[in-house]
């Protein structure tokens, strides 16, 4: 049967919404071979938007994935300067830092004025105007607020400053200038601590720099409240009202001037900026600003758009998708208006849609608290040359609206709908009806959704949603979805889209095409439907996505399956899954009751740092033979349950949970839906991230350079929050984690590692899983290495500080016999010796360590490493003269040191439980390794020759021969006349009684080894 005209379809909606990662069903859709891409679901190339335009190449093809589409792709740190950059279009509220378009630095270059092009003109406003991320504001005031919890205080406790947030603490020491680190004990110093190391959404308004503040004490800060003040500010609040003042004594900046559609008064210089919103800054070089192009960045509060205000279209600012997407359709000068006129909107169907976004939705905030928001925000930066049809794309993923195309461009939202229409039997043409369903390995399982955060600086933040029953289902293995909502802004919208992208897929994998007669024509793409089919199922819900008019005068329609259930927005709301098949076989048994019910928290941090909580539930397997599954459900009361998993296995992961008491029931369900008697347990959910598994094994292994390579056995949790490990070292043969040196930066994310860092002695090496919320595990898994003692060399000096009952150290033990021990049993034991190597070379110890030790060394120069000149600090051990402030480095092996090098060496040994701390032997030890020249070709005369030797002060050890070359026929020998210096000579052996030796002159090529014998 031939194609005729498409009536109506669902034109595109956001990327990668339907069928997993693609595949099954693409011929259902009309889609031949690679056209269809991650699922741009009820899409053809047959019909899209192009229809009902003149130019269709202006608007983009439908066969994309825009999944990936990275808005705001310019730095919200940074000002374009580039002459082909684009000016964007901001719809709702947004971060954005703009076009450089004037820059005149004048009076010196003390001042500066630029002209910033912020975005298409026709914007509500701009507020929190920054330069190098400072406010540009007409007061001294420097103020502190939190923009992520509602719980944030500040106060003083004495001379400290207290930030506390969301369960976690901050401590600014506030010093006076008298104090021995006066840069320390500045205001400026503090201020910049609080701004770039504090995080946790604690923000700082206000310029102070050393230029109008130098000399403030810390300890005089303003700001003096011994009570907790409340300083939590919302970010999208521009008053910040409730932010607190430290000081008044900071400095403006500078100034700026919000500009319209509007132009600048030397337009002739500049040009006049049509139809654009810009700022004119005029700022003052200080230590934050001078030196560079500061950048100028805001908070856009963008496009006004056309609202329906209940009796009139009124133009306002509005964040409601429906009337954003109505004006990119409409406007002439960003948009499609050129080709789509109001007349081509149905805008009864943007009415309906705004209506549904704008209702409040409840969720938790992250006290736990009840907190209502409207269903769907649009926020976005259209700021890439992009065709239409990819910039729909993206505006429409942020609540799963999509647009159709019949008579009008009408605009509809994934949303329980009554249905319409019942299809069987009788009114489905005869074999005209095709069934596909999504094959399970093609479906997600884990969505990670990224939305851009106000409290995070806008940057993009991912929230992970997972489908665990499909992952254990598949034996773990992991499907994974990535979308970027470039129009999102919210936490609490990026999980709902999440849970509806996950359940849309794992509940609606069945799609249907077949023809029907007239019945088609009253019909809408998005229109719910039921349908009756041979016996096979019962008025099954599906949503029409494409209806084509055949060339016979029939209908068919492409329909996706529907769940009402997954629209539902209320909190805990249940995932109902109605049976529409027909087949019921009698199994009337009642299951037994599940026994072995356990139910423990599983709390865990996701790897974008967000607390997820939830549960592993398990029981005993039963047999039954009418067995279908196992049905988990949940209760905060006791009494209402809610069913939260479906399962054929004995376990189950719930997710997604809030704190406080649970009440879990298992029940065993039969083939006809018959559930047993339930199982009931009752756990507390805490919120607690508890530690990672222990590591069980740690193997390592030599390499022929020197490298020691591991390995180690660890089973990773059913939820993977591993992010990786931690492997640390102690000196001797015992294991003591907390002491130990790492021997690494960062977290090993792989196996095997390696490293050179160990090189002598016995080392005890440890390693530890941690998690994403950085918990360590409980006990160390560890492997002690016996790595040995180098080899002695060429030694120009050695000091044995065991010598003399250890009289060259300063420690806090007792000496027994010769050795070192602590005062007594479990006491710890440290060793600090100052010395003066006098010489050049190789310097290392030699030790012996009966305990948990750490070995420390740190190198000095002469007098400057002491508090007092005049002092040589070794000879008074017991006075504070020697204390040094260098730094003091693990010690792992040789290192080079010269004579006038001071050397500082630190033991410190923690025994273990019952035992003693024991140092036996620690030797100093400073040798050299040879060096080798060789001569080729030298002349050598008969009374012998000074080898012309490079290396200084040498001492030498060897000389060979390599080759001979000489005009007398016999045997020949070399002498060694004396070392240093280094003088040979060579004889003919005379083949006489005697085997007497004649000198001669040959030429030779000759080796020497030796060393530098640099002693002082």
């Amino acid at each position: 049967m031939g194609k005729g005209k498409k009536v109506g379809k669902i034109a595109f909606m956001a990327a990668g919404f339907f069928l997993g990662a693609g595949g099954a069903g693409q011929a259902l859709f009309g889609l031949k071979g690679a056209s269809f891409a991650a699922g741009m679901y009820g899409m053809s190339i047959a019909s899209t938007i192009w229809s009902v335009v003149a130019k269709p190449n202006a608007f983009g093809n439908l066969d994309g994935d825009y999944s990936q589409d990275d808005y705001s792709k310019f730095s919200t740190t940074t000002n374009d300067i580039s002459q082909d950059a684009v000016i964007p279009v901001i719809y709702g509220t947004r971060k954005w830092g703009g076009l450089q378009v004037w820059h005149n630095p004048y009076n010196g270059e003390r001042y500066l004025q630029k002209d910033v092009i912020i975005c298409e003109g026709g914007i509500k406003g701009v507020y929190n105007v920054c330069a190098n991320e400072e406010l540009i504001k007409n007061d001294t005031k420097i103020s502190i607020y939190n923009i992520q919890h509602q719980d944030a205080v500040v106060y003083r406790s004495g001379n400290t400053l207290v930030l506390k947030a969301g369960g976690k603490t901050n401590e600014y020491a506030l010093k006076d200038v008298e104090s021995q680190d006066q840069q320390a004990a500045l205001l400026t110093t503090v201020i910049e601590k609080i701004r770039n190391e504090c995080g946790n959404g604690w923000k700082i308004d206000g310029a102070v720099d050393d230029r109008t503040s130098k000399g403030i004490n810390a300890k005089n800060m303003q700001f003096n409240s011994s009570q907790p003040v409340g300083c939590y500010c919302d970010p999208a609040d521009p008053t910040r009202s409730n932010m607190v003042v430290l000081d008044n004594r900071g400095y403006a900046i500078g100034s700026f001037a919000f500009n319209d559609c509007v132009a600048p008064d030397n337009f002739k210089d500049v040009g006049g900026y049509t139809n654009t919103a810009w700022i004119r800054t005029d700022l003052v070089a200080s230590g934050r600003l001078s030196g560079g192009n500061p950048t100028v960045n805001c908070i856009v509060q963008g496009q006004l758009v056309k609202v329906w205000n209940g009796s009139a279209w009124v133009r306002e600012y509005s964040e409601n998708p429906a009337w954003i997407i109505r004006d990119f359709l409409t406007n002439k000068r960003y948009g499609t208006g050129h080709w789509i006129s109001e007349e081509m909107i149905d805008d009864d169907s943007f009415k309906d849609v705004a209506a549904y976004c704008d209702e409040e939705v409840e969720y938790l905030d992250a006290a736990g608290e009840k907190q209502k928001a409207p269903r769907y925000k649009l926020n976005i930066i259209l700021d890439s040359q992009k065709t239409p049809i990819e910039q729909l794309s993206s505006m429409l993923a942020v609540g799963g609206l999509f647009l159709t195309l019949n008579r009008q461009i009408a605009l509809k939202v994934e949303k329980e709908e009554t249905p319409c229409y019942a299809f069987d039997d009788t009114t489905i043409i005869k074999d005209s009806l095709s069934i596909t369903q999504t094959a399970l390995e093609e479906t997600p399982n884990r969505y990670k959704i990224g939305y851009f955060d106000p409290s995070q600086n806008w940057t993009e933040i991912k929230v992970v949603v997972e489908d665990l029953e499909a992952q254990l289902e598949q034996d773990g293995r992991i499907i994974e979805k990535t979308i970027t909502l470039a129009g999102c802004t919210s936490q609490n919208q990026a999980l709902r889209v999440a849970r509806l992208y996950r359940d849309l897929n794992k509940t609606c994998s069945i799609s249907i095409s077949f023809s029907v007669a007239t019945q088609g024509m009253s019909l809408e793409c998005g229109d719910v439907i039921t349908v009756s089919y041979g016996g096979i199922f019962t008025e099954m819900p599906f949503r029409i996505t494409e209806i084509d008019e055949t060339n016979a005068g029939t209908y068919q329609l492409t329909c996706r399956q529907y769940n009402p259930s997954i629209y539902n927005d209320e909190l805990g709301a249940p995932i109902v899954m109605p049976d529409y098949t027909n087949s019921k076989p009698p199994y009337t048994t009642t299951p037994p009751s599940v026994t072995g019910l356990t139910v423990e928290e599983n709390s865990w941090t996701s790897a974008e740092g967000i607390l997820q909580m939830g549960m592993d539930i398990t029981w005993d397997d039963m047999y039954y033979t009418y067995l279908d599954h196992y049905s988990v459900s949940l209760s905060r009361d006791g009494e209402s349950y809610k069913t939260y998993s479906s399962t054929f296995d004995t376990s189950a992961t719930l997710t997604g949970l809030q704190q406080g008491a649970y009440w879990v029931s298992v029940q065993a369900v039969s083939r006809d839906g018959v559930k047993g008697a339930p199982a009931i347990t009752m756990v507390e959910i805490t919120g607690r991230d508890k530690p990672p598994p222990d590591v069980t094994l740690l193997d390592a292994e030599l390499l022929p350079d020197g490298t020691r390579r591991f390995w180690w056995n660890f089973t990773y949790p059913r939820v993977n929050d591993i992010a990786g490990f931690k492997i640390k070292y102690t000196q001797g043969s015992n294991p003591q984690w907390q002491t130990a040196f790492e021997l690494h930066s960062g977290i090993i994310t792989s196996q095997p590692f390696e490293t050179q860092a160990l090189r002598q002695g016995v080392h005890t090496v440890m390693i530890k899983a941690v998690d994403n919320g950085g918990n360590e595990s409980v006990n160390a898994a560890y492997a002690v290495l016996n790595l040995g003692d180098p080899l002695e060399e060429n030694v120009l000096w050695k000091v044995d500080l065991a010598e003399n009952n250890w009289e060259r150290v300063e420690h806090d033990g007792v000496v027994e016999n010769g050795v070192l021990k602590g005062q007594s049993i479990n006491e710890n034991l440290t060793l600090v010796s100052h010395l003066q190597p006098l010489a050049t070379g190789q310097f290392w110890l030699e030790y012996t360590l009966n305990s948990p030790s750490t070995v420390k060394y740190c190198l000095g120069s002469g007098a400057l490493a002491w508090s007092i000149k005049e002092t040589s600090a070794w000879l008074e051990p017991l006075n504070n003269y020697w204390k040094f402030t260098g730094i003091f480095k693990p010690y792992t092996g040789k290192i080079v040191v010269g004579p006038t090098d001071s050397l500082h060496l630190e033991v410190h040994s923690i025994p273990e439980d019952g035992n003693e701390a024991v140092i036996e032997k620690l030797n100093a030890i400073v040798d050299v390794s040879d060096r080798t020249e060789v001569f080729s070709n030298l002349i050598i005369p008969a009374e012998g020759l000074t080898l012309p030797i490079k290396t200084p002060y040498y001492y030498t050890t060897a000389v060979s021969v390599e080759a001979v070359q000489t005009s007398i026929i016999g045997q020949y020998e070399m002498e060694v006349v004396s070392k240093t210096p280094c003088k040979i000579r060579f004889y003919k052996i005379n083949k006489d009684a005697a085997f007497t030796k004649t000198p001669i002159e040959v030429c030779a090529d000759i080796s020497w080894q030796g060393f530098r014998r640099e002693v002082i």
